[in-house]
């Protein structure tokens, strides 16, 4: 996806918060992704910087322990809505839906400067083996004041 994007002269960076994770998308060619190392509640980029965003499980993963549930999403969301320009989108992908017993996804993903919307797309299972979709939430970054 990467290398499509990037044909069409979208610039697309990877992050991740490990070295080994982005030295083996590195040996993997990278799909012509710019490569980096960051935390992705503090990213090395400018404000209003990303037309566009994917997430693939780390929303689910900062947001396990229910003890620290309702900062984390808000510091993410925070994040986010910092680096997306007015009208860019993020889709983030979750095991969970959006009536989870598990987690209020709509309630954790929602901020003031962004729109929520969800559906559901078919995946293999991973942690859920009964599970045989996976949800995506479209994040859309409201226009600044």
């Amino acid at each position: 996806a990467a290398a499509a994007a990037a044909a069409a002269g979208a610039l697309c960076v990877h992050f991740d918060v490990s070295d080994r994770a982005a030295a083996r998308v590195r040996a993997r060619g990278g799909g012509a992704a710019e490569l980096g190392v960051a935390d992705m509640l503090r990213l090395p980029l400018r404000d209003a910087a990303a037309d566009g965003f994917v997430e693939k499980g780390l929303f689910d993963s900062i947001t396990m322990r229910s003890d620290g549930q309702a900062d984390a999403a808000y510091r993410y969301m925070q994040e986010l809505a910092r680096v997306l320009a007015d009208g860019g989108v993020a889709l983030v992908f979750s095991l969970f839906g959006p009536d989870s017993d598990e987690k209020d996804m709509l309630g954790l993903l929602g901020h003031e400067d962004v729109m929520v919307s969800c559906d559901h797309i078919a995946s293999p299972p991973f942690e859920k083996p009964d599970q045989h979709f996976s949800f995506v939430y479209v994040l859309t970054r409201r226009a600044r004041g």
